[in-house]
């Protein structure tokens, strides 16, 4: 059976300029390839004692269901949060802080109107007081974001 499959790739008729095309898609990736690495030693050299800034790393909330202060009547907001912080040694310190940081995000949201809340912008300035408030409450944590994970009122 080699023998016959040797021979049907004999008989396959040459494609004329298949040589070509593939010795110009190899100085095409070439080419390439040459261009990435001018355009990466392009690129300034890290300064030498220079600190690269620390990664960011998640503290994950359980979930939070907060009355609202409408003056209307019974309104409330359902959110899940996570905390950026860039300190690695204060995962232990903000677990260990839990019930002051929930404690703290409760009384944020629970100051809060539907009309504070309905926008971008509203709820980028309740992320900013929450902020705040973790700052003040735990400043070695290095705290430097606040992201809505869930986020729903009624």
């Amino acid at each position: 059976m080699s023998a016959s499959s040797s021979s049907v790739e004999a008989r396959r008729p040459r494609r004329p300029g298949a040589a070509a095309a593939r010795v110009a898609l190899a100085l095409t990736l070439l080419m390439a390839a040459a261009s990435c690495h001018k355009q990466a030693a392009a690129l300034p050299a890290p300064t030498p004692g220079a600190q690269a800034a620390p990664a960011e790393r998640f503290y994950d909330l359980d979930g939070f269901l907060v009355n609202l202060a409408n003056p209307e009547g019974d309104r409330y907001v359902r959110t899940t949060i996570s905390l950026g912080y860039t300190r690695p040694a204060a995962a232990a310190e903000i677990k260990a802080q839990v019930p002051r940081i929930r404690d703290a995000v409760i009384d944020v949201l629970g100051a809060q109107t539907t009309a504070d809340l309905i926008n971008n912008r509203g709820r980028d300035k309740v992320k900013q007081q929450i902020l705040d408030r973790l700052k003040a409450l735990l400043p070695d944590a290095g705290f430097d974001g606040v992201y809505f994970q869930l986020f729903t009122f009624q």
